[in-house]
C-alpha cells in the first residue's frame, strides 16, 4: 500500500476532522479535473482550425455597464475579512446568427453603435471540430 492511499485511509477514518478533509479534498479534486477538462474540450474544439467566411445577421445587441464587484479576503492579522474591490470593465456584445447557428462577441463601443439589429454582416468564423458550434473571430459591416 503506498503512502498516499495509507494516509488518505486514516483522514476518512478519522472522524469528524478526517472526513471532512478528506471529502472536501475528494470535492476540490473533481472541482479541479472537470475545469481541466473543459479546458482541453476547448482548446481542442476551437484551436488550429481554418477561418472561413459568410455573410451573418444581427440578431441582438447587449450593453452590460462597468461596476464592482466586491470579494471578501480575510486578513488574519485584524482577525477579520476585508472587502476587496474588483472593477469589472463595461462591454458591448453582438450576437449574430450564421447558417442557422448563432454566436456572441465582444466588440469595440464605436462598432457596437454602427450595427443595427437584422443588419448584414461579414463574419469572420470557425467551426468547432466536436461541438459543430462556431466561434466568431471578426465582424466587418457590409
Amino acid at each position: 500500500m503506498d503512502i498516499f492511499t495509507f494516509v488518505f485511509k486514516d483522514m476518512l477514518l478519522d472522524w469528524p476532522l478526517g472526513t471532512l478533509a478528506a471529502v472536501t479534498l475528494i470535492i476540490a479534486a473533481v472541482i479541479i479535473l472537470c475545469l481541466v477538462a473543459w479546458g482541453i474540450y476547448g482548446v481542442v474544439d476551437s484551436w488550429g482550425l481554418s477561418k472561413r467566411q459568410a455573410t451573418g445577421k444581427v440578431i441582438g445587441k447587449v450593453y452590460t455597464p462597468s461596476r464592482i464587484s466586491v470579494m471578501y479576503v480575510y486578513n488574519d492579522a485584524l482577525k477579520t475579512s476585508l472587502p476587496h474591490p474588483i472593477p469589472i470593465p463595461e462591454d458591448w456584445s453582438i450576437s449574430v446568427r450564421i447558417i442557422d447557428q448563432s454566436a456572441s462577441m465582444s466588440v469595440t463601443n464605436d462598432f457596437y453603435d454602427l450595427l443595427n439589429v437584422d443588419q448584414p454582416v461579414l463574419a469572420e468564423y470557425v467551426s468547432g471540430r466536436i461541438s459543430g458550434g462556431i466561434y466568431l473571430k471578426k465582424l466587418t459591416r457590409m
